[in-house]
């Protein structure tokens, strides 16, 4: 009878259940978060890699300027063809040539000055607008407008000059 006094209950059949299902509860609430959190990731590395995109064609088209006597190529596909630039890259979240054709855009009246963009809509998930993210030749790589546009704080109202503060 000492035996039976000093022995340790074992979790029954029921106990063990129970600790499977609380289990299975608390990963079918993480996995779904866990999920959206590693697309969100990948979507921002996409993003990254193409803004260096633009950032590698913006230095393409510098080399182009210097072996030209200052003269802006036509399209990015001239870029490829003087062999600047190995190949047209691609905008990782599309997979497709996003920035050729009106992906470049060079303005004659305006010296020195174009633009550079990825076309479409391949960045959504960040909620970022159309044809962004975008290289600007005088102001440089332009932040997601998403990110500029998040509103500030408005002051608090101030007193007009013949009202005093306390009151």
């Amino acid at each position: 009878m000492a035996d039976k006094a000093n022995k340790k209950p074992e979790p029954n059949l029921v106990e063990l259940g129970s600790i499977l299902f609380i289990l299975a509860v608390l990963f079918s609430v993480v996995l779904p978060a866990w999920e959206q959190v590693s697309v969100l990731a990948q979507e921002q590395t996409n993003l990254q890699k193409c803004q260096q995109n633009l950032l590698d064609m913006h230095r393409g088209i510098d080399a182009y300027r210097q072996a030209h006597n200052g003269i802006f190529p036509p399209t990015l596909g001239a870029l490829v063809a003087e062999k600047i630039l190995p190949e047209m890259p691609k905008c990782p979240s599309s997979e497709k040539q996003t920035y050729a054709g009106k992906g470049y855009q060079y303005k004659p009246g305006d010296p020195g000055r174009y633009t550079l963009m990825c076309m479409g809509s391949a960045h959504g998930e960040l909620d970022l607008g159309l044809n962004e993210p975008l290289y600007d030749s005088l102001y440089g790589l332009r932040p997601p407008m998403k990110a500029i546009s998040s509103p500030s704080p408005s002051p608090s109202p101030s007193p007009s000059p013949g009202q005093s503060a306390e009151k």
